[in-house]
C-alpha cells in the first residue's frame, strides 16, 4: 500500500489468512473515525498440534514494503474495531508519525472502551513504542485459548541502514 487507508461508514476490510500485506514509509490504516463506524479482520489462523497431526501457524503480516523503512500505524478510533487473529505487525511506528505501530484512541470523556481483540498478536522490531491505548482504550479478552499480546523489539529508531526482514517471527 502506498497511501493510508480508512475503514469506516460502516465498512469491514477482512484480510485472510498467509496474507502478507507490505506498507510503505509511513503508511497505515486507520479504523472507524468520529462517530462512523469501521471494523478490520485480520484472521490469521492457529491451530496447536495434536497427537495425529503437527501444529498449523497461518499468520496475516503486515510489514513495510521497503528494507531500511518503517510503516506507520494501524489507528483504532473509538467508534472502530479490531480483531487480530494470528496477526504479526512488522517493521510499524514510523518515527515520524504516531511512533507506535498499533494506536488505539478511547472517546476522551472519562469512560473506558475495548475496541481490541488479541488472539494471538505480535509486534515485531516497532520503530517506536509498540503500542499506545490513549484516553481509555484498551484490550478485549482474547476470544480463542491462546489469545494474547506480545511485542518484540520496540523503539528500533534509529532506522537501520539494511535489514534482511524475516516474516516468520514464530520460528526465528
Amino acid at each position: 500500500m502506498t497511501s493510508t487507508i480508512r475503514v469506516d461508514n460502516g465498512a469491514t476490510l477482512t484480510i485472510e489468512e498467509c496474507a502478507v500485506v507490505l506498507l510503505s514509509e509511513g503508511v497505515g490504516i486507520d479504523v472507524g473515525s468520529g462517530t462512523s463506524t469501521g471494523r478490520l479482520v485480520a484472521n490469521g489462523n492457529y491451530v496447536p498440534a495434536s497427537p495425529t497431526s503437527p501444529e498449523r501457524l497461518t499468520p496475516v503480516i503486515f510489514a513495510s514494503a521497503v528494507d531500511g523503512q518503517f510503516w506507520g500505524s494501524i489507528f483504532v478510533y473509538a467508534s472502530g474495531d479490531v480483531e487480530f487473529n494470528t496477526t504479526v505487525l512488522a517493521f510499524g511506528g514510523n518515527v515520524d508519525a504516531v511512533a507506535a505501530t498499533l494506536v488505539a484512541r478511547g472517546p476522551n470523556d472519562g469512560t473506558a472502551i475495548r475496541t481490541i481483540t488479541p488472539n494471538l498478536l505480535v509486534v515485531v522490531q516497532s520503530g517506536g513504542i509498540g503500542i499506545s491505548l490513549e484516553n481509555g482504550a484498551g484490550f478485549r479478552d482474547p476470544t480463542r485459548e491462546w489469545g494474547g499480546v506480545l511485542v518484540l523489539g520496540a523503539g528500533a529508531q534509529p532506522k537501520p541502514a539494511t535489514w534482511t526482514q524475516s516474516y516468520d517471527p514464530f520460528y526465528p
